[in-house]
């Protein structure tokens, strides 16, 4: 598995255990990346799209997790093979471009605002990493942190809906 692509697994989803049909090869999951997804159009004609104000970071885990959040169940088929043409095997949390870095930070943050009741406990977090990157001297960091929360609070992002005309 490439560790940038990893499912989120919980004990149960949606009342059922994460490993129910282990035996046909699959694993509940709560959200997961866009890395061989495949889902029923009717999913997208009731939920909407990926919202693409998240484009590039996280916008798969947030799609996913909404699905899993209005019942629906997901699944990891591990017998799937990608081949996912990266030059390692890496997870991508920490960006090491100002640009991947701000979105990192935003759409982690947005993700706690749409799916938890704990988005204040974030945004303090968040200025606290600011305060450790200021203390570390890392100002570039620290300057981008701050954008990228100040831009979490603010920003106001609507899920767009399929039409038959879509």
């Amino acid at each position: 598995p490439h560790l940038m692509n990893i499912p989120q697994i919980a004990p149960i989803i949606n009342g059922v255990p994460f490993n129910k049909y282990e035996d046909k090869n699959l694993l509940m999951v709560l959200g997961a990346s866009f890395v061989s997804l495949l889902l029923p159009s009717k999913i997208v004609k009731e939920l909407g799209l990926p919202l693409k104000e998240l484009f590039l970071w996280r916008d798969d885990v947030e799609y996913t997790t909404r699905i899993t959040q209005h019942g629906y169940l997901g699944a990891y088929c591990s017998s799937s093979i990608v081949y996912h043409k990266t030059k390692t095997n890496y997870s991508a949390t920490m960006a090491t471009d100002n640009f991947k870095y701000f979105l990192r930070v935003r759409n982690n943050l947005i993700l706690q605002k749409r799916h938890r009741l704990r988005f204040l406990f974030y945004i303090l977090k968040s200025i606290k990493d600011v305060t450790t990157l200021l203390f570390r001297r890392e100002f570039r960091l620290a300057y981008i942190h701050l954008r990228a929360t100040i831009a979490a609070i603010f920003l106001k992002i609507k899920i767009e809906k399929v039409t038959n005309d879509s």
